[in-house]
């Protein structure tokens, strides 16, 4: 699975996401945070990291709008000791969803795309039932169709780091819905693979450029954010780390393309093949939940509530309500999100999976330590 649903639950400026030459073990005090905070966070990030397993780990804090911290702790290979840096891009597995949901938003905001309107002429006419269901049930996990990415055959082809894939290799696989669209939530990767031909369809341009009009123009993330393979990004990425029978194993070894798996990166990916720097993620999740990459409607429609419809995902800790996204894949964990009421983002990457889902451990850790040092009242 390319990510773990959590059921129970403004642009900065250009200077503020220069990749500076940060070390492991280092972290920054930029404007509204303290040395001293800087440092008790810093010193959270490492314990938490310890405590998580895994190599490496990056994360970002954005509070109203500006970052007011970001640390690296760890390494990005076991086999170079690379630091992890600001500059360090992690595969976002599911964090990804959220990219590719705004893109589609703001499609249908320009009416070039029709939320409740059927996905059949987006789709190739072998994909069953496509005249049933709807762009909305696509994005909110309830359109019935089921994730083929579990599959045994695309199983297989997963196992090969190499192999060239297109979206047409996981539509094909897709059979007839197995309940009624809109009717209840069911989890669905491939459904956010088919979400970007319907993009490329919509908007007649590449998910790339999309990506890059919708989101990383407007923000200023053209070197955080890449969903197209871009080489120059490749050796920013660290290397993924999965725990299997009690050993942890390098999920790059015998990738040619890059260095880095097929299935890992890539436009065919729109489920989970964004690769970003923890500040990218979390100057988008700024950005976007508090409401300055889509409209008020838009933006309503994505935080609908979860349960039956869930774009966004939802969480509490420590008395707060978060939302956002998170992401487990290939020794890959990511966590993005948002308080609205505090007005604040907390983004942690990490290059490791397991049955305890690093990512989660840390941001909880480092969390917990933002609200210890910078206490607020509770909604």
């Amino acid at each position: 699975m390319r990510g773990i649903i959590k059921l129970s639950i403004a642009a900065v400026s250009a200077a503020m996401t220069i990749a500076l030459p940060f070390h492991a073990e280092a972290s920054t005090a930029p404007r509204g945070m303290t040395p001293g905070e800087a440092a008790q966070l810093q010193n959270a990030l490492e314990n938490a990291r310890s405590a998580s397993g895994a190599p490496g780990v990056s994360a970002a804090i954005v509070d109203d709008g500006i970052v007011t911290w970001t640390g690296g702790s760890g390494r990005s290979t076991f086999s170079t000791n690379a630091p992890i840096t600001d500059s360090s891009m992690f595969v976002l597995a599911s964090v990804s969803k959220m990219f590719v949901a705004t893109i589609a938003m703001r499609l249908v905001e320009e009416g070039k795309l029709d939320l409740d309107g059927p996905i059949a002429p987006y789709l190739p006419a072998y994909v069953p039932d496509s005249s049933r269901v709807t762009v909305r049930e696509l994005l909110g996990h309830t359109s019935g169709y089921h994730d083929v990415e579990g599959d045994a055959q695309v199983l297989k082809l997963l196992a090969d780091p190499n192999q060239a894939w297109t979206r047409d290799m996981l539509e094909r696989d897709e059979g007839p819905v197995r309940f009624t669209p809109g009717s209840r939530f069911d989890y669905c990767n491939s459904c956010y693979v088919m979400l970007g031909d319907i993009i490329e369809k919509a908007g007649h341009a590449s998910v790339e450029s999309e990506l890059r009009r919708y989101v990383l123009v407007p923000l200023n993330l053209g070197s955080d954010v890449d969903i197209d393979r871009t080489p120059s990004f490749a050796a920013r990425i660290p290397h993924g780390y999965d725990l299997e029978n009690k050993k942890l194993v390098d999920t790059f070894v015998g990738a040619h393309d890059l260095g880095v798996p097929t299935y890992d990166w890539g436009p065919v990916w729109t489920d989970g093949g964004i690769a970003a720097t923890a500040i990218g993620v979390a100057r988008f999740t700024d950005a976007l939940l508090g409401g300055s990459l889509v409209s008020k409607k838009s933006l309503a429609t994505m935080l609908a509530p979860g349960g039956k419809n869930e774009i966004l995902e939802s969480d509490k800790h420590d008395g707060h309500l978060w939302r956002g996204h998170s992401g487990f894949y290939d020794g890959f964990t990511a966590e993005a999100w948002y308080d609205a009421h505090r007005h604040l983002t907390i983004v942690v990457l990490a290059n490791r999976t397991d049955d305890d889902d690093p990512a989660t451990e840390v941001w909880n850790r480092l969390a917990t330590a933002y609200d210890r040092i910078r206490p607020s009242p509770r909604p």
